[in-house]
């Protein structure tokens, strides 16, 4: 058995050398040189950093310095790249790492992101070389990752770069939600403005309505996305009154109401109607509230009520404090019902005269 086993390991060494080999860095033209210094340099920079020096990452570097090298080893020996493909391919790898620092220095990138940086630049790269899409490349990393590669010298020319920006910025949209609409203002016809119009549509409303409004790319975007509250919310956007519906948007969307049940409540001789339709929606509203389901803008319907009561009721009562008459004074309050009545005082505490309270409002 000995003898066969030194003739298989004889017949093994011609196999395992030049995959030894093509991790040894070849010689290196003079005109070249000065790209290789350059990432070398790069990688000093890196090893200087106080996160480096003081956090025991000195085993991550010894990786990063010998997978770096491997990298450089593999262009120069890539007998399918001439020249300029070698000095651009060099630049490449490169930006990979001042990208790293500048990213790292403006603390946007932690020390332990640096591996998945270089294990996502190989795969990009390999991609790249053979002509294949990288776009699984950014689905697969962090956003930091995807930004830093996204304009990297070798790669930004990549057919799956178009489809990459755009998932970026759904990325950075996740981490920053309240940022959507102003992210899309910039980029409407990205291929995610419909799910994150949605997104935004729940998230809020209000500033959904403020956008659609807008005679611009992104204001038609939201009036053509298929949803049903992004389409009720992109309606009332295009009418003079259109947030007097906002405090029953979520009986809207869930088609408990239609626009045509409220428009006619807006008219002036119907506001003590409108004010009757907003205490039974915050009754409805604090009953679901009480089993953990929080409405749609219930902040602003509050809001309107509270205003409403101060308009429609208070403002005459306390103009009226000083006749002696209550039954002139408090007229007003006569149609109105003791739930009425009772969001009347709360929603006007801090408007509605003592005297009124204890003598019209609750005597």
């Amino acid at each position: 058995m000995k003898p066969f086993k030194a003739i298989l390991v004889l017949f093994l060494i011609p196999i395992l050398l030049p995959a030894q080999d093509e991790l040894a860095m070849p010689l290196i033209p003079a005109m070249r040189q000065l790209h290789h210094e350059y990432i070398i340099g790069s990688i000093q920079k890196i090893n200087q950093l106080p996160a480096v020096r003081d956090s025991g990452y000195q085993k991550t570097m010894v990786w990063v310095d010998e997978t770096i090298t491997g990298i450089r080893a593999q262009i120069e020996r890539n007998q399918q790249l001439e020249d300029n493909a070698k000095y651009r391919w060099l630049r490449s790898v490169n930006e990979v790492l001042t990208g790293f620092l500048q990213y790292q220095q403006s603390g946007q990138i932690r020390l332990n992101q640096l591996e998945p940086l270089i294990k996502a630049y190989q795969q990009a790269m390999k991609l790249a070389l053979a002509d294949q899409s990288i776009y699984p490349v950014f689905e697969n990393n962090d956003l930091v990752i995807g930004n830093i590669l996204i304009d990297n010298f070798c790669l930004k020319t990549n057919q799956g770069i178009p489809a990459a920006k755009d998932l970026l910025v759904w990325k950075y949209c996740q981490i920053y939600p309240d940022q959507i609409l102003n992210t899309l203002s910039k980029q409407p016809q990205n291929i995610f403005a419909d799910t994150l119009i949605v997104q935004a549509a729940f998230q809020d409303p209000e500033k959904l309505y403020n956008f659609a409004a807008a005679p611009n790319a992104l204001g038609r975007k939201i009036q053509s996305v298929n949803h049903v509250l992004v389409k009720i919310i992109g309606q009332l956007s295009l009418t003079k009154t259109g947030r007097m519906y906002f405090p029953f948007l979520d009986q809207l969307y869930h088609g408990k109401f239609s626009m045509e049940d409220i428009t006619p409540m807006l008219v002036d001789d119907s506001a003590s109607r409108y004010y009757k339709l907003l205490v039974d929606t915050r009754i409805e509203y604090a009953g679901r509230m009480q089993k953990g389901d929080t409405p749609l803008l219930e902040k602003v319907l509050t809001a309107k009520l509270r205003s409403k009561a101060v308009e429609l009721y208070i403002n005459e009562i306390n103009a009226l404090h000083e006749l002696k008459d209550l039954k002139i004074r408090f007229k007003v309050l006569d149609k109105l019902t003791a739930a009425e009545l009772y969001y009347l005082a709360v929603m006007g505490e801090s408007e509605l005269y003592t005297s009124s309270f204890v003598s019209g409002v609750y005597p």
